[in-house]
This record gives structure tokens, C-alpha cells and sequence, in this order.
């Protein structure tokens, strides 16, 4: 719990500290086996799927679902996929 409140806490931060948040984020939720957070500036993230020859298992779509809540939750930040302009709230 103390981890998330200093995530939250530095939500203003750089490029760099955004990309450690979402890497932190996917290993909690076990999701670094098939998908990335990449951040793009301060507030702006995009996912990538990299096991794209199989379609994931229902436990890798709960780590997946997982890793995009805690995006989601954070209303600093705007997701899209790759390809994509990230989605405007």
C-alpha cells in the first residue's frame, strides 16, 4: 500500500520515472511476460501485447486487466494502444 502512495505521490515526474511506475505496475500484476507499458512524455501511455502468436490464457488476462486498472486509475494519465493516439478523457 505504501508502494501505491508513492506512486501516486510522484505522478508529476519525468519520462524515465513514468516508465519505472508502469514497469512497477505490470510485475505486480505478474503481466511482464506478455505485455509492456510504454510511457510517452509524462502522461501519455501505450501498451504492447508481446506474445502476439497466442491468444492469452484467462490468468494472463486477469494480470493483463490488472496492469490497465492501476493505469486507469490514475487520472494523470491518458492510455491508448500502439498505433493509436492515446484516448482524451
Amino acid at each position: 500500500m505504501i508502494a501505491l502512495a508513492l506512486l501516486a505521490a510522484g505522478a508529476a515526474g519525468d519520462q524515465g520515472q513514468l516508465q519505472r511506475q508502469l514497469d512497477y505496475m505490470v510485475a505486480t500484476c505478474r503481466a511482464d511476460q506478455f505485455v509492456r507499458l510504454v510511457a510517452h512524455g509524462t502522461d501519455r501511455v501505450s501498451f504492447d501485447m508481446l506474445r502476439r502468436e497466442a491468444l492469452p490464457s484467462v490468468s494472463e488476462t486477469n494480470a493483463l486487466q490488472c496492469a490497465l486498472d492501476k493505469v486507469r486509475s490514475r487520472e494523470d494519465l491518458q492510455i491508448g494502444s500502439t498505433g493509436n493516439e492515446a484516448r482524451n478523457k
